[in-house]
């Protein structure tokens, strides 16, 4: 039998809900830290606890009365997902008995856990490393296949390797300057400074990929906002309905119809998107109308991808275009059907035949003209990325040295603050505040 434990210096035991709140056929309440099997042996009179076996049990209050029939899952320290003793307590869904067992067992010292701490647990005990609890991220956030694989792909097989890899060519080439500045020409052969930048570019290339690849895989994490603008009377209501499936917005001959912004979600190949249907641009006649173009203006600003649409063949106005160079643009010529004159290399499209419009959604799924790759590294994180970002950034400044004909050492340099860089990302315990922004994002229970 289990002893409760006298003191509890190191780490107390937490307990919470890790299914989704509400009502359902079953719910799971998790409990991790050292009086786990103590709390459970008590609630529920049973000693005969097995590793990883279910245990029907039911669960009684300090006044003796039942709380719930339930399945009990026992997991021992260190074998567990927190590392900690642990168990898994299926009960009936109902909302009153989930919480009717959380209070019974936060009522023996214990208290419920704070958002994504299981999970910081399993990272403290060495369960998790650092890139794998960021995967997590993924795992329960990601709003298609696509990002939900990236974060599979992360926490299964860590971005160890293929980082460890980059950085060992980079250990070879920082041994290799270093003999060139240690040792006359004649012991250790002439150095061959194209060799080394064109290495130094095959490992940009490799960063810049996985950079690359991960700001299009963010639309598979976050939803992605879609912006329709344009003159007035272009269609611009009738592609938001038709893309929706539904008539959403109203549409009137007569320019100015669209007075406000009018979102709504659209799911493309299970990634979400947020298309937004927007106020004509021109000079507006009115009051009323020239606030809803100053809110089509407002909105570019939070937009992922801007959608241009024209019947007249008139281009988007240069200083749109600059103020939001880092948008993607989409340019697309409407009312196909009636033979409206179409911008050059613009998409093509009729609201009303439905031409062009399998061509959009392709489009607002892939960005266009990526650069294609294999993304080896497969970073799924702001804080992955950074690192990664300043990596390049120092490798760039290298080959742009070796082809200057600056001396070694500052070659040395850059390439060392690369290699610490990628040591940042796979390195020692970070900061306390890298941790609780990782964790801000997963859900109690997890």
């Amino acid at each position: 039998m289990a002893s409760k434990p006298e003191k509890l210096e190191v780490i107390d035991t937490v307990c919470a809900l890790s299914t989704a709140p509400g009502k359902s056929a079953l719910a799971v309440i998790r409990l991790s830290g050292p009086t786990s099997l103590f709390i459970l042996q008590e609630l529920s009179g049973r000693k005969d606890f097995q590793p990883r076996r279910a245990t029907y049990a039911i669960l009684r209050d300090k006044a003796n009365q039942p709380l719930d029939e339930v399945v009990l899952t026992y997991f021992p320290a260190p074998n567990s997902f927190t590392g900690e003793d642990m168990f898994e307590i299926s009960c009936h869904g109902n909302t009153i008995i989930v919480e009717g067992i959380l209070d019974e067992i936060v009522s023996r010292e214990t208290r419920l856990a704070e958002p994504g701490e299981f999970s910081q647990r399993a990272f403290v005990n060495g369960k998790m490393s650092l890139e794998q609890l960021e995967s997590m991220d993924w795992i329960l956030n990601s709003r298609s296949r696509a990002g939900l694989k990236r974060g599979l792909r992360l926490k299964l097989e860590s971005l160890g390797a293929p980082l460890k890899e980059i950085e060992r060519a980079l250990m070879e080439i920082l041994g290799d300057i270093q003999s060139q500045l240690d040792f006359p020409e004649y012991e250790v052969g002439k150095f061959d400074e194209k060799a080394l930048a064109g290495s130094l570019r095959g490992l940009i290339t490799k960063l810049r990929t996985s950079l690359g690849s991960y700001k299009r895989a963010l639309r598979a994490l976050h939803s992605w906002k879609v912006v329709i603008i344009g003159p007035p009377n272009s269609g611009k209501s009738s592609l938001f309905n038709r893309l929706l499936g539904y008539p959403r917005s109203i549409v009137f001959d007569k320019s100015g119809t669209t007075r406000d912004l009018v979102e709504d979600s659209l799911s493309l190949e299970d990634t979400d998107l947020i298309l937004v249907d927007t106020a004509g641009i021109r000079d507006a006649d009115e009051a009323i109308e020239a606030m809803g173009i100053e809110k089509t203006l407002r909105s570019l600003r939070e937009a992922n991808i801007i959608c241009w649409l024209t019947d007249t063949a008139s281009p988007p106005p240069e200083e749109l275009l600059k103020l939001h160079s880092d948008k993607e643009w989409l340019i697309v010529s409407s009312k196909q059907d009636l033979g409206a004159p179409c911008l050059k290399a613009s998409l093509k499209i009729s609201t009303e035949t439905g031409e062009g419009l399998d061509d959009l959604r392709l489009r607002l799924l892939k960005p266009k003209n990526p650069k294609e790759g294999i993304d080896e590294i497969g970073i799924c994180s702001e804080r992955q990325r950074r690192h990664l970002e300043a990596a390049a950034i120092h490798l760039e400044k290298a080959v742009a040295d070796i082809e200057s004909g600056l001396y070694l050492e500052l070659v040395s340099e850059s390439v060392s603050l690369a290699k610490k860089e990628l040591e940042l990302i796979l390195g020692e315990i970070p900061n306390d505040d890298i941790i609780r922004s990782i964790l801000s994002r997963f859900c109690i229970g997890k």
